[in-house]
């Protein structure tokens, strides 16, 4: 439970944050998103509260109890394994180096310094012993939690990046529109814009999947080149695409989807004649409760555009509503 509960607030933590102006601080590539939420992984209260437990339980015990615990001292030395293993799965090499220094802290003065003081004969043996378990066990860990990490970020980046476009995924939209919607409601607003091919499944019946597929690549191509590294586009499904516009005004994005529009109509497909594309455009307004309003709002306006006869771009207008 611990560690589901960690990778979520990882992924969330990882998306809020923001640079000096308020837009995002990371990168919006697909792999860009995948090591954000594995390297700021942070470890959960839980983990923490359990981790502070162990370390002082090993380091009171020997002190509050010298002569009940003298038979046990190395089983209770052993407990700071605990925070060893919490910390190193969250944090790699950092972690667990972090709790083999304060470990050795604490041991150190418990059985150096302290214990002489109250007359207590150091138990160099222990000591030694405690040493090498622990610096052993630290080595095994972060070797492991590192190969940990590496198979999670493999993971995030498949789940981020559609295989076709290789643009991010719409998990990945999702993921990114839900914290920029929270952004929006601290005072950051956001547009999106959506896209559809027109006539998209007619080229596909006519010509097959495999150029089909190749004119898919070709208007990510478009989307990628004629976008800032702050946005992210991705594939939103089918032949749908989103774009996410941080501080952009429902003005600005349009003018950023006319360009898009145009750069689509000067694709020269393989095969057959190149297909258009439509646009609609929304941006987060006061009051919303929802990130989905952004993108049904800006569904509408798509609707619009095509009932128009696509090949164009259309801003919401909530007066007219569309």
């Amino acid at each position: 439970m611990i560690s589901l509960l960690g990778e979520r607030e990882a992924a969330t933590d990882a998306a809020r944050s923001v640079g000096g102006d308020g837009r995002p601080a990371y990168g919006t590539e697909p792999h860009e998103l995948a090591r954000s939420a594995v390297e700021d992984m942070p470890p959960p209260p839980s983990a923490l509260a359990i981790s502070f437990l162990a370390l002082a339980t090993a380091t009171s015990a020997g002190l509050a109890w010298p002569e009940t615990v003298e038979i046990y001292s190395g089983f209770v030395w052993l407990l700071p394994l605990i925070p060893l293993f919490l910390l190193a799965y969250y944090r790699g090499w950092e972690g667990a180096a972090t709790v083999l220094a304060a470990t050795m802290v604490a041991l150190t003065g418990v059985e150096v310094v302290v214990e002489p003081l109250l007359g207590e004969n150091v138990d160099w043996r222990l000591y030694g012993s405690v040493s090498v378990v622990l610096g052993s066990v630290t080595l095994g860990t972060g070797w492991l939690s590192d190969s940990l990490h590496t198979l999670r970020f493999d993971a995030y980046r498949l789940a981020y990046q559609d295989s076709l476009t290789e643009l991010p995924s719409r998990r990945a939209l999702e993921f990114f529109l839900e914290r920029q919607f929270a952004e929006a409601r601290r005072g950051h607003p956001f547009s999106v814009v959506l896209f559809d091919l027109d006539d998209f499944k007619q080229y596909n019946d006519r010509y097959g999947h495999g150029p089909g597929d190749d004119f898919l690549r070709q208007v990510a191509r478009v989307l990628s080149e004629s976008s800032r590294r702050m946005n992210v586009i991705g594939r939103y499904g089918g032949e749908e695409f989103l774009a996410v516009l941080p501080g952009e005004e429902p003005r600005d994005a349009a003018a950023f989807a006319e360009r898009i529009v145009e750069g689509v109509r000067e694709i020269e497909p393989a095969v057959g004649e190149s297909c258009t594309i439509s646009a609609g455009v929304a941006g987060y307004e006061r009051g919303m409760d929802a990130c989905e309003e952004v993108v049904e709002m800006a569904d509408t306006a798509l609707y619009d555009a095509k009932e128009l006869g696509g090949d164009r771009v259309r801003v919401f207008d909530e007066q007219e509503g569309s």
